[in-house]
């Protein structure tokens, strides 16, 4: 990498990682004139890597879904996120709470055609809106919540406990 900076066979650099390890060597080819855009693993990515990058970009599951093949988008059904502006869905029973402590954060809604799950955040941003993710596969929506709300609020290994409902 170094010495194709130095002759000048490339004008920009894409680098994934975020080990500490290879601070100096993004220090060195950005000194060299290179442009650099990292691609880091988000919340596990040392500081000086996002510093030395001209461009920083966590790679989380928004951005691979962003990259991958039509074919593979439509092969894995994958939840859709959305901020809605009702607390609750249409047409749906309440039957998970997503909490942290005592603390109610999500809830979690069976769609009334029973093969929809819809996962929201129980209180509105300060937009007025809801974080709603909807899905097929419990694990799969119930994670990419997770991960969402955890982005937005700046957490990213943000958990919940999921408690079913009375019934």
């Amino acid at each position: 990498m170094l010495t194709h900076t130095h002759r000048k066979n490339m004008d920009r650099l894409t680098f994934l990682s975020g080990d500490q390890d290879f601070a100096p060597l993004l220090e060195a080819v950005v000194r060299d004139g290179m442009y650099v855009e990292l691609l880091y693993p988000e919340g596990h990515t040392a500081r000086d890597l996002k510093y030395f990058a001209d461009v920083a970009k966590p790679m989380d599951i928004d951005f691979l879904l962003s990259i991958a093949t039509e074919d593979f988008r439509r092969g894995h059904a994958f939840p859709q996120a959305s901020w809605e502006t009702q607390a609750e869905p249409d047409n749906a029973i309440w039957t998970w709470d997503g909490m942290q402590g005592s603390r109610m954060i999500g809830k979690g809604w069976k769609e009334a055609n029973g093969t929809m799950l819809c996962f929201r955040t129980a209180q509105p941003s300060s937009q007025g809106h809801y974080l709603s993710v909807r899905g097929q596969d419990y694990e799969c929506v119930k994670r990419y919540f997770e991960l969402r709300l955890g982005s937005h609020l700046g957490q990213p290994d943000f958990k919940l406990e999921w408690e079913r409902r009375g019934f």
